[in-house]
Parts: structure tokens; C-alpha cells; sequence
């Protein structure tokens, strides 16, 4: 297992230990879990496990029929609104296109 030494100003190693106190876990093994999640390339499980969920939700077909041109359109339409129905967070990359909606709970696990 490699080690990696970072050198933080003061403020920021108290808000490190403060964090990873709060998260139970040794500073060490926090950090490790920033840089899994921050370079990870590839959908955590639980988010894979997400498709076909919501019975209610339209299919791709469905969402496909209106055409090329609007089905960009048809998709994030039925994502912002159902992630909004529900109280839930939109997961996506494309932060920009979704962050003007208010109320919408979006996160980038790309970031």
C-alpha cells in the first residue's frame, strides 16, 4: 500500500480531523475514501441498481418516440421532474443543464 504526505495549513487539518472524526474514521482512512470517491470511473452499485426502479418512469422506448430531436429533451424532462416528484437527488455529469432547476438536488459522482 503506497503513502502519499500532503502538507495542509492549519484551518484546513482541523477541518480534516473535525470531518473525519464526524464520519468515524481515522484521518487516514477518510482521506483514502476522498480519493476513492473522487476518482472513481465508473457508477457506485447502488446507483447501477437505480434503472427499472420507478414503474412510472418512461422507458427509453417511450421517451425515444417524439423523435431524435426532442428525445434529449424528453429524457431530462422526465429526469428533473420525477427526481423532483420525489424528493430525490439527480445523479448526473451534466451538473450545468440541471442546477438552474429549483429545488432540484443534483450531485456529479464524476466530480
Amino acid at each position: 500500500m503506497g503513502q502519499v504526505t500532503i502538507y495542509l495549513d492549519q484551518e484546513h487539518e482541523q477541518r480534516l480531523k473535525q470531518a473525519a472524526r464526524a464520519a468515524g474514521l481515522p484521518v487516514s482512512r477518510y482521506v483514502a475514501r476522498l480519493v476513492e470517491d473522487k476518482t472513481r470511473n465508473e457508477w457506485p452499485e447502488n446507483v447501477r441498481a437505480l434503472p427499472g426502479q420507478w414503474a412510472d418512469f418512461p422507458s427509453l422506448d417511450e421517451l425515444r418516440v417524439s423523435g431524435p430531436d426532442s428525445a434529449g429533451r424528453a429524457v431530462k424532462y422526465a429526469l428533473d421532474t420525477t427526481a423532483l416528484v420525489r424528493a430525490a437527488t439527480l445523479v448526473t455529469h451534466n451538473i450545468g443543464e440541471f442546477q438552474r432547476i429549483p429545488d432540484l438536488h443534483v450531485t456529479d459522482w464524476f466530480e
